[in-house]
């Protein structure tokens, strides 16, 4: 893998959390929608409590769907600025940058379906985070790159490493 590589993959996981943010909030706006514009009739049979309360829900999810698009553009925009810690701290050769990198592996159910989510989760001395989506043959390829870059990083996930973790960088 080469930092070229690495860094179409941040520009992937930032385009993928835009698109999911695009379609949350397209949700919560039809909810939204749906809710004042009285355009299914069976909303006209029910209370204005249920009506203000459905509203509600569709804001919280406009709201989501919104942070879910506002923050990788900031991410995007960090990148073409050359303000991206993760990125910088390679350029750099700040080898201590990073002290924690671990594969978070997610299985998800879809009916009688499954599917396994893959991220490399990077922990960093200034408290910030960096998760990157892989796929899974990918996921050790990223680990190795990190490795080289971050070799005094703690490689791998146990409770004890959290602890560790939260111990040298309080919240």
């Amino acid at each position: 893998m080469t930092d070229h590589d690495f860094l179409k993959l941040i520009k992937s996981t930032s385009i993928k959390m835009a698109i999911i943010g695009i379609g949350i909030s397209a949700f919560g706006i039809f909810v939204v929608w749906l809710g004042l514009s009285g355009a299914d009739p069976e909303m006209q049979q029910m209370s204005t409590s249920t009506i203000v309360i459905l509203s509600i829900f569709g804001g919280l999810f406009l709201l989501v769907g919104l942070l879910l698009i506002i923050l990788p553009v900031r991410a995007s925009l960090n990148i073409k600025n050359g303000k991206h810690k993760l990125l910088n701290a390679i350029q750099e050769n700040d080898t201590a940058y990073a002290l924690w990198i671990y594969e978070y592996v997610t299985k998800v159910r879809s009916g009688p379906a499954s599917n396994t989510d893959h991220k490399i989760w990077i922990m960093c001395a200034d408290k910030k985070h960096f998760s990157i989506d892989v796929k899974k043959n990918k996921a050790q390829e990223v680990i190795d790159y990190l490795v080289t870059k971050f070799p005094d990083a703690v490689i791998g996930y146990t409770k004890e490493i959290e602890e560790e973790y939260n111990k040298k960088v309080p919240s």
